[in-house]
């Protein structure tokens, strides 16, 4: 391997690494959030249904489009469209607008082509 391509390879690892730490903050943030808003776990269920359900629906149909296309493309889209869905979460509480039909229609977005976790296996 080249020593440029060992460079982006670290460099793609790396960023990687802090998207996936990012999200896992995220989630636990959101999930806080809800609670400590509604004092429900219904709305936690939810938030796990929404999550859950696409990528088992279309993970088999993304990993297909995933193999012929390339990967590196595939993952930096895929965090460009979550890191935009985060924001608008962002938008929406810091202005005191959310709504918890935004966590969902969010969560929905941001997993309903699972193109990152099938170009990452």
């Amino acid at each position: 391997m080249k020593q440029s391509g060992i460079k982006t390879f670290y460099i793609l690892t790396i960023t990687q690494v802090f998207s996936i730490i990012g999200s896992m903050m995220t989630g636990i943030a959101i999930g806080i959030k809800i609670f400590n808003d509604t004092g429900e776990s219904t709305p936690l269920m939810l938030v796990s249904f929404f999550s859950a359900i696409p990528p088992m629906l279309g993970g088999s149909l993304a990993g297909v489009f995933v193999d012929r296309w390339n990967r590196k493309r595939v993952l930096i889209i895929s965090d460009i469209a979550q890191s935009i869905g985060t924001m608008l979460l962002l938008i929406s509480f810091s202005t005191g607008l959310f709504k918890i039909w935004h966590l969902y229609l969010e969560i929905r977005q941001n997993r309903a082509v699972p193109l990152r976790e099938t170009a990452q296996g």
